[in-house]
């Protein structure tokens, strides 16, 4: 029998590779954000903890968002509003102060890495397959490989453009 599912299998796949990526690049800044430009510990725990409280008020208000315009439009608009804050990520801190200009961007990929989340999962799981209970496996596995890959290659740009040159990096991704 013939795969019919691939390329959206295959978008499910780099959603969840979006969302590690989403969740672990600013963390990466962090001594860069708190070295270069003044912020404090409290500052850097904030903006973890806004980011998973941003993540779980997501999941929790979209399931109306999802059943009005379908899981589709919501898989799509999920990467898209990641892709925006991952962008304000690199622009924002140019043009002003880097805190607010972090919880801006934070709250984008915030919202797009919990819409991925809650619309991903049943996308995979409503696939004619023998066994979801694999194919739910073989996607968390790329939150794992996602995160791999950022914390690697991110790691290696910083190394490559330097450390002030780090507002390049979400761009690039």
């Amino acid at each position: 029998m013939k795969d019919n599912y691939s390329l959206t299998r295959k978008a499910c796949y780099i959603s969840y590779t979006v969302q590690a990526l989403c969740i672990n690049i600013a963390p990466l800044f962090f001594v860069i954000f708190k070295r270069d430009y003044g912020l404090n510990v409290a500052d850097i725990a904030f903006l973890v903890l806004f980011s998973f409280i941003i993540q779980l008020l997501t999941d929790v208000f979209t399931i109306k968002l999802i059943n009005t315009f379908g899981y589709r439009k919501c898989a799509v608009s999920a990467n898209f509003i990641a892709f925006t804050g991952l962008v304000l990520l690199s622009i924002l801190p140019t043009v002003m102060p880097i805190f607010p200009a972090v919880m801006i961007s934070s709250f984008l990929y915030s919202v797009g890495a919990g819409l991925v989340e809650v619309v991903i999962n049943p996308i995979i799981d409503a696939f004619p397959n023998k066994n979801n209970a694999m194919a739910l496996t073989v996607l968390h596995s790329f939150y794992c490989w996602g995160q791999t890959a950022v914390i690697l290659i991110s790691t290696f740009l910083i190394y490559l453009f330097g450390e002030s040159k780090w507002f390049l990096i979400p761009l690039i991704w």
